[in-house]
């Protein structure tokens, strides 16, 4: 499998981070937290709407291997994220199969040969952030972007109540599903073409439906 990613808008850490912020991956306690495993780990569980209670996501932590012998619930307890360990859990979130579609031991070298885009380095807090922003912006094994994958999961309802003033809302470039599809204005307009095509003497009316928040 080989992925042809295109649409990714190139922007500076400084917008990665708010932009992260604006979605709710990075609030102002992991923002200026140096401890690259509690931002790392709040962001897996961000990445779970569809997990309601605790226990359910500490089970899914749980199955998520961080490194070829230990899972992220123990790797967290002694360890700290490293580039290759944060490619692997990186490609279960984007639902690769661990040596079906990936080789566990060398995921970097998977990322490659898969397509995918990966961060060269995982030293420091901005190095995490920046790798964060990419990584919701990969395709998935299913060829939509992690992040339209959680908007399918439900990810965005909790921002359908946000004020008008603060939509829509972008993430790298692109407008997010942030409004209630449930509540959609549905109108049907005529708009006079410039043509007469059955030759009655008047121009054409088109019919147009619009969609709307």
């Amino acid at each position: 499998m080989k992925i042809n990613q295109f649409a990714h808008l190139t922007v500076d850490a400084k917008t990665k981070a708010r932009e992260l912020n604006q979605i709710g991956f990075l609030n102002c306690d992991v923002q200026h937290n140096d401890d690259l495993n509690h931002i790392w780990i709040q962001f897996i569980l961000a990445c779970l709407p569809h997990l309601k209670t605790p226990a359910a996501k500490k089970a899914y932590l749980s199955d998520l291997l961080a490194t070829p012998t230990l899972d992220v619930v123990e790797f967290k307890q002694s360890q700290t994220v490293d580039l290759k360990t944060f490619y692997l859990v990186a490609l279960q979130l984007l639902d690769f199969e661990a040596e079906t579609d990936f080789d566990i031991d060398d995921p970097l070298g998977s990322m490659d040969k898969l397509g995918l885009y990966h961060a060269q380095r995982l030293n420091d807090r901005t190095d995490l952030i920046n790798a964060l922003y990419d990584l919701l912006c990969t395709h998935t094994k299913h060829g939509q972007t992690l992040l339209d994958r959680l908007a399918a999961l439900g990810y965005f309802t909790k921002f359908y109540e946000l004020p008008a003033i603060k939509k829509p809302l972008f993430f790298n470039g692109k407008a997010q599903p942030i409004f209630d599809t449930d509540k959609l204005i549905r109108e049907v307009v005529y708009v006079e073409a410039d043509v007469d095509s059955d030759h009655d003497g008047k121009l054409d009316l088109l019919k147009v439906e619009i969609m709307r928040p």
